[in-house]
């Protein structure tokens, strides 16, 4: 039976832990045949968070490719896609509101919590297709925005 992402590279980037949904897209996409990378925000969550969730589902962070990558920092993004060499698709799986945006009204929330919200969770995502573009098998984006 052909798996439909035979050989494909993807990255899925967003991952914290093995209950995110970034863990459960990559391990689909493996299930179907995929190379996946991760990317988490940076070495701190990788050796805190995402080391504790991985060991109480039995599971190794050394078994997989993770790579720290803040969408906040433009050369996190490009050091990224220089270490990925030819993908074949990017999931972004990255959202982050501030307490302050979760916690009451919106509109309680000050500009600066509210504008890093979109930063991280929205803009984030036009950096990364910009940076993936060179590293595309195909150099086409299929874009596609979901909120």
């Amino acid at each position: 039976k052909m798996q439909l992402l035979q050989d494909k590279r993807i990255v899925v980037m967003g991952l914290l832990s093995a209950d995110s949904i970034a863990w459960a897209i990559g391990q689909r996409a493996q299930a179907e045949g995929a190379k996946v990378i991760y990317t988490i925000q940076n070495e701190r969550y990788l050796k805190t968070i995402l080391l504790r969730s991985f060991r109480k589902q039995g599971l190794n962070v050394d078994d997989y490719k993770i790579y720290g990558c803040d969408v906040e920092i433009e050369e996190d993004i490009q050091l990224l896609f220089k270490k990925t060499d030819k993908i074949d698709g990017v999931v972004y799986s990255i959202a982050y509101a501030a307490r302050e945006c979760l916690e009451g009204s919106l509109w309680d929330a000050s500009r600066e919590q509210i504008l890093k919200s979109l930063n991280i969770s929205a803009v984030g995502l036009a950096y990364v297709a910009r940076a993936a573009q060179e590293r595309l098998q195909k150099k086409q984006l299929n874009r596609r925005f979901d909120f």
